[in-house]
């Protein structure tokens, strides 16, 4: 099974993963396997994964106020409907996870200074 991992900074996604398992439980730290988030992309589709990354910024999006959250989502095998799994207040923890050239925690430095780094 695979679902994926989304971090929400400032209503949108900034970062992700794809967790992928034998088992029903994909959480990384249980040494399960991850996945290449752009491939993920690529094979779902731009329109599914538009509907998975707004389904989780409108999940972070019920807690007005909250800054980012790690958001768990998967698709039905028919890839129709998305599913929020979890809203993880620290599902920030994705060491070794790029996107656009950053990883989590400078994002979110960037996001916290007002954008006033060197990105």
């Amino acid at each position: 099974s695979s679902d994926v991992r989304l971090v929400v900074m400032g209503g949108r996604v900034r970062q992700g993963v794809v967790r992928m398992s034998d088992s029903p439980m994909t959480n990384l730290h249980l040494l399960n396997e991850r996945g290449d988030l752009g491939e993920w992309i690529e094979g779902v589709g731009e329109e599914r994964w538009e509907m998975v990354r707004g389904a989780a910024e409108r999940a972070v999006g019920c807690w007005p106020g909250a800054f980012y959250a790690g958001v768990d989502l998967a698709l039905t095998e028919d890839k129709k409907r998305v599913f929020v799994l979890e809203v993880n207040a620290f599902g920030d923890l994705l060491p070794r996870v790029m996107w656009a050239g950053e990883d989590t925690y400078g994002v979110f430095v960037r996001e916290v200074l007002g954008g006033k780094t060197s990105k």
